[in-house]
């Protein structure tokens, strides 16, 4: 359902808001730096574990993943309501 989601805003979006002229160019420059990122995370950490040795790239990669937990961490819970307003509305007594 995640992917769903996120197929759907990427796509979708970027049609409603700016129109059909220059879609294609325009999904390109969006998922241009995801891409990019992506292509070359094998080869940063390959040339990490050549050049430093295993454990420092071992040590990058533990890196990255805690700092993905702890973001992960700082979501909030949708399910939790802190101060929510329309906890406290009524209706009005003579309705």
């Amino acid at each position: 359902m995640g992917d769903g989601i996120k197929t759907i805003a990427r796509g979708t979006l970027p049609l409603a808001l700016f129109g059909t002229k220059g879609y294609g160019a325009r999904l390109g420059w969006i998922s241009f730096v995801q891409m990019g990122i992506n292509a070359s995370a094998p080869f940063a950490f390959a040339w990490t574990t050549q050049t430093y040795g295993g454990w420092w790239s071992f040590a990058v990669m533990a890196l990255c993943l805690c700092c993905a937990i702890a973001t992960y961490m700082f979501i909030p819970d949708p399910r939790t309501h802190r101060h929510d307003p329309a906890q406290n509305r009524r209706l009005p007594e003579n309705i």
